[in-house]
Protein backbone atom coordinates (compact mmCIF):
# COMPACT_ATOMS: atom_id res chain seq x y z
CA UNK A 1 0.00 0.00 0.00
CA UNK A 2 1.39 3.38 -0.96
CA UNK A 3 1.23 5.89 1.90
CA UNK A 4 1.97 9.55 1.37
CA UNK A 5 0.82 12.01 3.99
CA UNK A 6 0.36 15.52 2.70
CA UNK A 7 -0.26 18.79 4.49
CA UNK A 8 -1.40 21.26 1.89
CA UNK A 9 -3.17 24.54 2.50
CA UNK A 10 -5.02 25.31 -0.67
CA UNK A 11 -7.69 27.43 0.94
CA UNK A 12 -9.60 27.86 -2.31
CA UNK A 13 -12.80 28.79 -0.54
CA UNK A 14 -10.95 31.25 1.68
CA UNK A 15 -9.27 32.82 -1.31
CA UNK A 16 -12.62 33.34 -2.95
CA UNK A 17 -14.04 34.88 0.22
CA UNK A 18 -11.11 37.24 0.65
CA UNK A 19 -11.15 38.24 -3.01
CA UNK A 20 -14.81 39.10 -2.63
CA UNK A 21 -14.00 41.19 0.43
CA UNK A 22 -16.14 39.10 2.79
CA UNK A 23 -15.49 37.70 6.23
CA UNK A 24 -17.48 34.53 5.60
CA UNK A 25 -16.09 31.43 7.29
CA UNK A 26 -14.77 28.56 5.27
CA UNK A 27 -17.28 25.77 4.79
CA UNK A 28 -16.53 22.64 6.77
CA UNK A 29 -15.55 19.38 5.15
CA UNK A 30 -18.18 16.75 4.35
CA UNK A 31 -17.99 15.50 7.93
CA UNK A 32 -18.30 19.02 9.34
CA UNK A 33 -14.71 19.35 10.57
CA UNK A 34 -14.02 22.84 11.83
CA UNK A 35 -11.97 25.01 14.16
CA UNK A 36 -14.16 26.80 16.72
CA UNK A 37 -13.52 29.54 19.26
CA UNK A 38 -12.95 27.95 22.67
CA UNK A 39 -13.50 29.20 26.21
CA UNK A 40 -12.79 32.80 27.15
CA UNK A 41 -9.22 33.46 28.25
CA UNK A 42 -9.20 35.62 31.42
CA UNK A 43 -6.12 37.63 30.50
CA UNK A 44 -4.85 40.40 28.24
CA UNK A 45 -2.26 39.79 25.53
CA UNK A 46 -1.77 36.66 23.42
CA UNK A 47 -1.77 32.91 23.84
CA UNK A 48 1.50 31.64 22.41
CA UNK A 49 1.72 27.89 23.19
CA UNK A 50 -0.02 25.00 24.89
CA UNK A 51 0.31 21.35 25.78
CA UNK A 52 -1.33 18.47 27.59
CA UNK A 53 -0.24 18.21 31.22
CA UNK A 54 1.77 15.04 31.87
CA UNK A 55 -0.35 11.98 32.81
CA UNK A 56 -3.62 13.87 32.74
CA UNK A 57 -6.33 15.27 30.48
CA UNK A 58 -5.58 18.84 31.59
CA UNK A 59 -4.82 21.47 28.98
CA UNK A 60 -2.02 23.91 29.84
CA UNK A 61 -1.84 27.21 27.97
CA UNK A 62 0.95 29.79 27.98
CA UNK A 63 0.69 33.42 27.00
CA UNK A 64 2.40 36.77 27.16
CA UNK A 65 0.80 39.93 28.51
CA UNK A 66 1.09 43.49 27.22
CA UNK A 67 3.89 43.96 29.76
CA UNK A 68 5.90 41.12 28.20
CA UNK A 69 5.47 38.81 31.20
CA UNK A 70 4.54 35.14 31.00
CA UNK A 71 1.16 33.87 32.17
CA UNK A 72 -0.34 30.38 32.19
CA UNK A 73 -3.72 28.69 32.64
CA UNK A 74 -4.99 25.15 33.02
CA UNK A 75 -8.31 23.69 31.95
CA UNK A 76 -9.83 20.38 33.07
CA UNK A 77 -11.26 18.79 29.95
CA UNK A 78 -13.59 16.62 32.10
CA UNK A 79 -15.29 19.64 33.65
CA UNK A 80 -19.00 20.02 32.69
CA UNK A 81 -18.25 23.63 31.69
CA UNK A 82 -14.53 23.89 30.85
CA UNK A 83 -12.93 27.08 32.12
CA UNK A 84 -9.37 28.36 32.24
CA UNK A 85 -7.81 28.79 35.68
CA UNK A 86 -4.73 30.95 36.19
CA UNK A 87 -1.66 29.12 37.56
CA UNK A 88 1.65 30.56 38.79
CA UNK A 89 4.58 30.33 36.40
CA UNK A 90 8.07 31.89 36.38
CA UNK A 91 8.46 34.83 34.03
CA UNK A 92 10.46 33.81 30.95
CA UNK A 93 8.88 36.25 28.52
CA UNK A 94 7.26 34.82 25.42
CA UNK A 95 6.85 31.03 25.41
CA UNK A 96 7.25 29.81 21.83
CA UNK A 97 6.34 26.14 22.16
CA UNK A 98 5.34 23.50 24.70
CA UNK A 99 5.51 19.71 24.72
CA UNK A 100 4.37 17.64 27.68
CA UNK A 101 6.24 18.75 30.80
CA UNK A 102 8.36 21.30 28.91
CA UNK A 103 7.88 24.81 27.50
CA UNK A 104 10.51 26.86 25.68
CA UNK A 105 11.18 30.60 25.67
CA UNK A 106 14.06 32.62 24.23
CA UNK A 107 16.75 32.01 26.86
CA UNK A 108 15.14 29.56 29.29
CA UNK A 109 12.78 26.61 29.46
CA UNK A 110 10.01 25.77 31.92
CA UNK A 111 9.84 22.25 33.34
CA UNK A 112 6.93 20.82 35.35
CA UNK A 113 8.41 19.38 38.56
CA UNK A 114 6.53 18.23 41.67
CA UNK A 115 3.38 20.12 40.80
CA UNK A 116 4.94 23.42 39.72
CA UNK A 117 6.72 24.99 36.75
CA UNK A 118 10.45 25.55 37.27
CA UNK A 119 12.78 27.72 35.17
CA UNK A 120 15.94 26.20 33.66
CA UNK A 121 18.30 28.44 31.70
CA UNK A 122 19.65 27.24 28.38
CA UNK A 123 23.39 26.88 27.90
CA UNK A 124 24.97 30.02 26.44
CA UNK A 125 28.37 30.48 24.85
CA UNK A 126 30.37 33.54 25.88
CA UNK A 127 29.80 36.59 23.69
CA UNK A 128 26.58 35.28 22.10
CA UNK A 129 22.90 36.09 22.34
CA UNK A 130 20.43 33.22 22.41
CA UNK A 131 16.92 32.78 21.03
CA UNK A 132 15.40 29.30 21.37
CA UNK A 133 12.18 28.56 19.47
CA UNK A 134 10.95 24.98 19.67
CA UNK A 135 11.10 21.96 21.96
CA UNK A 136 10.45 18.22 21.73
CA UNK A 137 10.33 15.97 24.79
CA UNK A 138 10.95 12.26 25.22
CA UNK A 139 11.13 10.01 28.30
CA UNK A 140 13.60 11.67 30.67
CA UNK A 141 15.05 14.04 28.09
CA UNK A 142 14.23 16.97 25.85
CA UNK A 143 15.64 18.75 22.80
CA UNK A 144 15.37 22.40 21.80
CA UNK A 145 16.40 24.43 18.75
CA UNK A 146 16.89 28.10 17.97
CA UNK A 147 19.63 30.55 17.03
CA UNK A 148 22.66 32.18 18.59
CA UNK A 149 24.55 35.21 17.36
CA UNK A 150 28.00 34.70 15.85
CA UNK A 151 30.53 36.77 17.87
CA UNK A 152 32.13 39.59 15.92
CA UNK A 153 29.54 39.46 13.13
CA UNK A 154 25.98 40.58 12.45
CA UNK A 155 24.79 37.07 11.67
CA UNK A 156 23.21 34.22 13.60
CA UNK A 157 23.55 30.45 13.33
CA UNK A 158 21.34 27.54 14.29
CA UNK A 159 21.82 25.83 17.63
CA UNK A 160 20.61 22.56 19.18
CA UNK A 161 20.43 21.92 22.93
CA UNK A 162 19.77 18.72 24.87
CA UNK A 163 18.44 18.26 28.41
CA UNK A 164 20.35 15.36 29.96
CA UNK A 165 18.28 15.14 33.14
CA UNK A 166 20.11 17.82 35.08
CA UNK A 167 21.03 20.68 32.73
CA UNK A 168 20.76 22.00 29.17
CA UNK A 169 23.85 21.38 27.08
CA UNK A 170 24.74 22.48 23.55
CA UNK A 171 24.79 19.59 21.11
CA UNK A 172 27.42 20.34 18.46
CA UNK A 173 26.39 20.00 14.84
CA UNK A 174 29.03 18.68 12.46
CA UNK A 175 30.97 21.28 10.46
CA UNK A 176 29.51 21.95 7.04
CA UNK A 177 25.94 21.05 7.94
CA UNK A 178 25.07 24.55 9.19
CA UNK A 179 26.32 27.76 7.61
CA UNK A 180 27.39 30.79 9.60
CA UNK A 181 24.12 32.49 8.68
CA UNK A 182 21.31 30.10 9.55
CA UNK A 183 18.42 29.43 11.94
CA UNK A 184 16.85 26.28 13.34
CA UNK A 185 13.13 26.77 13.78
CA UNK A 186 11.37 23.50 14.64
CA UNK A 187 11.89 19.80 15.35
CA UNK A 188 10.19 16.50 16.10
CA UNK A 189 11.13 13.18 17.68
CA UNK A 190 10.51 9.75 16.20
CA UNK A 191 13.16 7.02 16.01
CA UNK A 192 15.57 9.93 15.51
CA UNK A 193 15.62 13.68 15.93
CA UNK A 194 14.64 15.68 12.83
CA UNK A 195 15.36 19.42 12.83
CA UNK A 196 14.15 21.99 10.30
CA UNK A 197 15.56 25.43 9.71
CA UNK A 198 16.64 28.06 7.23
CA UNK A 199 19.96 28.66 5.50
CA UNK A 200 20.40 32.34 4.63
CA UNK A 201 22.07 32.45 1.20
CA UNK A 202 23.07 35.79 -0.34
CA UNK A 203 22.12 34.73 -3.87
CA UNK A 204 19.43 32.07 -3.39
CA UNK A 205 17.60 33.70 -0.48
CA UNK A 206 16.33 31.69 2.46
CA UNK A 207 16.30 27.95 1.80
CA UNK A 208 14.71 25.33 4.04
CA UNK A 209 17.12 22.81 5.52
CA UNK A 210 16.65 19.62 7.52
CA UNK A 211 19.10 17.71 9.71
CA UNK A 212 18.77 14.36 11.46
CA UNK A 213 20.50 13.05 14.57
CA UNK A 214 20.50 9.29 15.16
CA UNK A 215 22.05 9.40 18.62
CA UNK A 216 25.64 9.26 17.43
CA UNK A 217 25.96 11.75 14.56
CA UNK A 218 24.30 14.29 12.29
CA UNK A 219 23.36 14.04 8.63
CA UNK A 220 21.86 16.48 6.16
CA UNK A 221 18.46 15.62 4.70
CA UNK A 222 17.95 16.58 1.09
CA UNK A 223 14.94 18.85 0.61
CA UNK A 224 13.67 19.77 -2.85
CA UNK A 225 13.78 23.50 -3.59
CA UNK A 226 12.35 25.85 -6.19
CA UNK A 227 14.77 28.14 -8.00
CA UNK A 228 14.12 31.82 -7.36
CA UNK A 229 11.95 31.17 -4.29
CA UNK A 230 12.63 31.28 -0.55
CA UNK A 231 11.25 28.66 1.83
CA UNK A 232 10.57 28.85 5.57
CA UNK A 233 9.43 26.04 7.86
CA UNK A 234 7.77 27.26 11.07
CA UNK A 235 6.31 24.14 12.70
CA UNK A 236 6.33 20.36 12.56
CA UNK A 237 4.06 17.53 13.62
CA UNK A 238 4.17 13.77 13.41
CA UNK A 239 3.98 11.91 11.18
CA UNK A 240 6.90 13.56 9.39
CA UNK A 241 5.80 16.93 8.12
CA UNK A 242 6.86 20.55 8.30
CA UNK A 243 4.75 23.57 7.38
CA UNK A 244 5.50 27.21 6.64
CA UNK A 245 5.52 29.43 3.58
CA UNK A 246 7.31 30.07 0.30
CA UNK A 247 7.65 33.24 -1.78
CA UNK A 248 9.62 34.65 -4.70
CA UNK A 249 12.97 36.13 -3.62
CA UNK A 250 12.42 39.76 -2.61
CA UNK A 251 8.62 39.45 -2.47
CA UNK A 252 7.59 38.04 0.92
CA UNK A 253 4.15 39.66 0.54
CA UNK A 254 3.48 37.08 -2.20
CA UNK A 255 4.01 34.15 0.15
CA UNK A 256 2.13 30.89 -0.33
CA UNK A 257 1.47 28.07 2.14
CA UNK A 258 4.19 25.41 2.00
CA UNK A 259 4.63 21.90 3.35
CA UNK A 260 7.44 19.39 3.34
CA UNK A 261 6.12 15.87 3.80
CA UNK A 262 7.82 12.49 3.93
CA UNK A 263 6.90 9.86 1.35
CA UNK A 264 7.30 6.76 3.49
CA UNK A 265 7.58 4.45 0.50
CA UNK A 266 10.54 6.20 -1.13
CA UNK A 267 11.96 7.83 2.00
CA UNK A 268 12.15 11.16 0.18
CA UNK A 269 10.80 14.51 1.26
CA UNK A 270 8.22 16.13 -0.99
CA UNK A 271 7.78 19.89 -1.38
CA UNK A 272 4.15 20.98 -1.75
CA UNK A 273 3.01 24.56 -2.18
CA UNK A 274 -0.43 26.04 -2.60
CA UNK A 275 -0.93 28.56 -5.41
CA UNK A 276 -3.67 31.12 -5.14
CA UNK A 277 -4.12 32.86 -1.82
CA UNK A 278 -1.23 34.70 -0.16
CA UNK A 279 -0.98 32.97 3.22
CA UNK A 280 1.28 31.07 5.57
CA UNK A 281 1.00 28.03 7.80
CA UNK A 282 2.25 28.59 11.34
CA UNK A 283 1.10 25.51 13.28
CA UNK A 284 0.70 21.83 12.45
CA UNK A 285 -1.13 18.98 14.16
CA UNK A 286 -2.28 15.46 13.44
CA UNK A 287 -5.76 14.07 14.00
CA UNK A 288 -4.92 10.35 14.30
CA UNK A 289 -2.68 10.50 11.23
CA UNK A 290 -4.72 13.06 9.28
CA UNK A 291 -2.44 16.10 8.88
CA UNK A 292 -3.88 19.46 9.90
CA UNK A 293 -2.42 22.92 9.43
CA UNK A 294 -3.55 26.36 10.51
CA UNK A 295 -2.18 29.86 10.00
CA UNK A 296 -3.28 33.15 8.52
CA UNK A 297 -3.54 35.04 5.27
CA UNK A 298 -1.28 38.01 4.62
CA UNK A 299 -4.27 40.30 5.18
CA UNK A 300 -4.73 38.86 8.67
CA UNK A 301 -7.52 36.27 8.44
CA UNK A 302 -7.35 32.83 9.97
CA UNK A 303 -6.63 29.99 7.54
CA UNK A 304 -6.84 26.18 7.93
CA UNK A 305 -6.84 22.93 6.00
CA UNK A 306 -6.34 19.17 6.21
CA UNK A 307 -5.74 16.34 3.76
CA UNK A 308 -7.19 12.83 3.63
CA UNK A 309 -5.21 10.09 1.90
CA UNK A 310 -6.90 6.87 0.76
CA UNK A 311 -5.37 3.38 0.52
CA UNK A 312 -4.31 3.94 -3.09
CA UNK A 313 -2.28 7.03 -2.11
CA UNK A 314 -4.78 9.50 -3.55
CA UNK A 315 -4.99 12.67 -1.44
CA UNK A 316 -8.16 14.73 -1.16
CA UNK A 317 -7.83 18.30 0.10
CA UNK A 318 -10.57 19.51 2.42
CA UNK A 319 -10.95 23.00 3.80
CA UNK A 320 -11.69 23.15 7.50
CA UNK A 321 -13.97 25.89 8.71
CA UNK A 322 -12.32 28.72 10.63
CA UNK A 323 -13.96 31.56 12.58
CA UNK A 324 -14.49 34.69 10.44
CA UNK A 325 -12.05 36.79 12.45
CA UNK A 326 -8.69 38.42 12.03
CA UNK A 327 -5.80 37.06 14.03
CA UNK A 328 -2.95 34.57 14.11
CA UNK A 329 -2.14 31.13 15.52
CA UNK A 330 1.24 30.15 16.98
CA UNK A 331 0.93 26.61 18.30
CA UNK A 332 -1.32 23.52 18.51
CA UNK A 333 -1.68 20.45 20.72
CA UNK A 334 -2.44 16.83 20.02
CA UNK A 335 -5.81 15.32 20.85
CA UNK A 336 -7.06 15.71 24.42
CA UNK A 337 -10.34 13.83 24.90
CA UNK A 338 -11.34 14.08 21.23
CA UNK A 339 -10.25 17.71 20.82
CA UNK A 340 -7.21 19.48 19.42
CA UNK A 341 -6.37 23.02 20.53
CA UNK A 342 -4.72 26.01 18.90
CA UNK A 343 -3.32 29.15 20.54
CA UNK A 344 -2.96 32.68 19.25
CA UNK A 345 -4.68 36.03 19.27
CA UNK A 346 -7.61 37.78 17.64
CA UNK A 347 -7.45 41.37 16.44
CA UNK A 348 -10.09 43.67 17.92
CA UNK A 349 -10.73 47.42 18.01
CA UNK A 350 -9.20 47.38 21.50
CA UNK A 351 -6.07 45.52 20.38
CA UNK A 352 -5.01 41.88 20.48
CA UNK A 353 -6.95 39.46 22.67
CA UNK A 354 -5.93 35.89 23.59
CA UNK A 355 -7.49 33.30 21.28
CA UNK A 356 -8.12 29.63 22.08
CA UNK A 357 -9.45 27.46 19.23
CA UNK A 358 -10.74 23.89 19.47
CA UNK A 359 -11.04 21.23 16.78
CA UNK A 360 -13.34 18.25 17.30
CA UNK A 361 -11.49 15.06 16.41
CA UNK A 362 -13.05 13.06 13.60
CA UNK A 363 -12.07 9.80 15.32
CA UNK A 364 -12.98 8.13 18.59
CA UNK A 365 -10.25 7.56 21.12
Amino acid sequence: MRIRLFVLATGLALAANAAAGTNAALPGGPDGAAWRIGPEVPAAGELTAGTQAPDSSTLVTFGVGPDGRTFAHTMDSYAPVPALMRVPVPNVGRVHDADGEWAVAGTAALHYENGRWVRHAFAKRAGTQLHMRDIAAGPGEAWAVGTETVPGTRTSRGIVQHWDGSAWRILPVADGLLDGSSALTTLYLSDRLTVFGVDHDATRGEQAIALQFDGTGWSRVRLPTRAGWVDTIDDTAAPAMGVGWTAPIGAPHRRRPLAYTLDFESGRWVRVEAPGKHAQLTAAASDYGIPLAIGNTTDGRLYATRVNTDDSGRSTMLCDEVPPIRGAVFDTTGSIRHQLWAFGYRSTAQGRKPLLLSYESQFEE
